[in-house]
């Protein structure tokens, strides 16, 4: 149950403005920044949150009906606080996060919260970014349990897949580097081996950078023939000579893959047999998909026929 101090609901009740929200901000690296509106630092619960006024926070609203709200807060990029480099590298996303409110001039008698949840979509624009403050009940747009698919939901190398991973795991050093996407490497101990005839080995695995200015950051591999790579995606920052990294084997999914690369078919998490809508509806077609039907087309006649 929500406590608000009596101190604060007596202020909300006043004229006097002695009101001043907190934020206090955590990112999934475990970097914490605190920040207030008041013009000057303020010390709450043993924690020093930072006057600053890049901060333009919405109307906080709450609903009791359980539906999903949310609150934007837009703020200016400040190189004491928040960088452009960290909001590009992704180190923001799913950060979670609270706002209060306290007495500037009465910080012992607590703090109210007015939300808490997780960051969600993060916007940059003309030096300004915009993020999207997730209350609580943004869990309630995620589905809960598994849906049947004809592709496999599991992750490779995760709980549900079980691979060992270590044998599809390999390190490399970049050579050079054409774009922020491709880039030339030569391979570290143990070299990376790819399978006769898997010309797609390393198609939709992941690199994670090691060093450099992208460390710590993964992307998707589009194609990797052992000395070429090319990304799915751009990366944030400059790929340099020198830069090292750790690639891993990918998957597509399928039934064949899982059966044929990896010898994981008994734990394949698919139902590509499982029929689709139009299945259900439409008959048996002769030489297609279904095989040969052995039942003649009715033509009318039904002597013969059992009733």
């Amino acid at each position: 149950m929500r406590t608000v101090p009596a101190a604060i609901t007596t202020a909300r009740q006043s004229a006097s403005s002695r009101l001043a929200k907190i934020w206090r901000i955590e990112r999934t690296d475990g970097t914490v920044l605190r920040f207030t509106e008041h013009d000057r630092d303020l010390v709450v619960d043993g924690e020093t949150f930072l006057a600053t006024a890049s901060f333009d926070p919405s109307a906080i609203k709450a609903s009791a009906d359980m539906s999903v709200d949310d609150l934007e807060v837009i703020g200016a990029f400040d190189s004491a606080y928040i960088e452009p480099a960290d909001l590009l590298a992704g180190r923001f996303n799913g950060a979670s996060f609270w706002v209060a409110e306290v007495l500037w001039d009465n910080l012992a008698a607590g703090k109210d919260v007015l939300r808490f949840g997780r960051m969600g979509n993060i916007r940059e624009s003309g030096g300004k970014f915009s993020a999207e403050l997730l209350g609580a009940t943004w869990r309630l747009q995620n589905p809960i349990g598994d849906l049947y698919s004809a592709t496999c939901r599991a992750t490779l190398g995760d709980a549900m897949c079980g691979v060992d991973m270590a044998a599809h795991t390999f390190s490399g050093t970049v050579v050079a580097s054409a774009d922020r996407k491709s880039f030339t490497a030569t391979p570290d101990s143990p070299a990376w081996s790819i399978p006769s005839g898997d010309d797609d080995y390393f198609a939709f695995g992941l690199v994670t950078w090691d060093t450099g200015a992208n460390a710590g950051f993964s992307m998707e591999v589009y194609s990797f023939d052992g000395t070429d790579c090319e990304l799915l995606l751009s990366l944030p920052f400059d790929i340099e000579p020198g830069d090292t990294f750790t690639i891993k084997a990918g998957c597509k999914h399928d039934r064949p893959t899982c059966r044929d690369r990896y010898d994981n078919i008994r734990r394949f998490q698919g139902e590509p047999d499982v029929p689709v809508s139009d299945d259900l509806v439409k008959g048996p077609v002769r030489g297609v998909d279904q095989g040969e039907t052995t039942t003649p087309p009715f033509d009318g006649d039904t002597a013969g026929q059992e009733a």
